[in-house]
């Protein structure tokens, strides 16, 4: 007589090797989801860095050099930059500055937040060809951004307009 099926050997051998398989699969699904957060993390810090770096570029490139004026007082990588914008419609006062880690604007007398987890910002009227020399018509911004161990720096040399 020849019985069908599998023994208890068999069977137990079989279970083992697919609880190897599925605790691997959920080793490799946790290392992919781990990786993909700090990725998104790593992409929102980007994304925000180059928007903030965008407008203060956009509202820096319509400054006259003479109305640029950077407060470094605050920290060594903490300075504050006002400047003034003559357009059609008037003379607009505009302020970039640190409040705790959140980068703040100011637009005439209205504040409002730009971007959060900022770790430090720094501006210095600096020659681009030959770093160090001070050029009022030039502004160096350096912009550091960081969360989650993931940090994000960002520089840029804007050249003002002739008055």
């Amino acid at each position: 007589m020849r019985y069908r099926g599998f023994t208890l050997l068999e069977t137990m051998i079989a279970v083992a090797i697919m609880l190897l398989l599925v605790a691997g699969g959920a080793k490799v699904f946790e290392t992919t989801v781990k990786t993909w957060q700090a990725n998104y993390v790593k992409m929102q810090l980007q994304q925000n860095a180059r928007i903030a770096m965008d407008e203060i570029t956009k509202n820096l490139l319509g400054a006259a050099a003479s109305t640029v004026v950077i407060d470094p007082s605050a920290s060594p990588l903490n300075s504050k930059i006002t400047f003034q914008v003559n357009k059609d419609t008037g003379l607009f006062t505009h302020s970039y500055y640190l409040s705790g880690t959140t980068l703040v604007r100011q637009f005439n007398n209205v504040i409002s937040d730009l971007i959060p987890d900022v770790a430090a910002l720094d501006f210095t009227k600096e020659n681009e060809l030959y770093p160090g020399v001070e050029d009022l018509r030039c502004i160096h911004t350096k912009l550091v951004v960081e969360k989650k161990s993931q940090k994000i720096t960002l520089e840029g040399y804007t050249h003002l307009r002739n008055e």
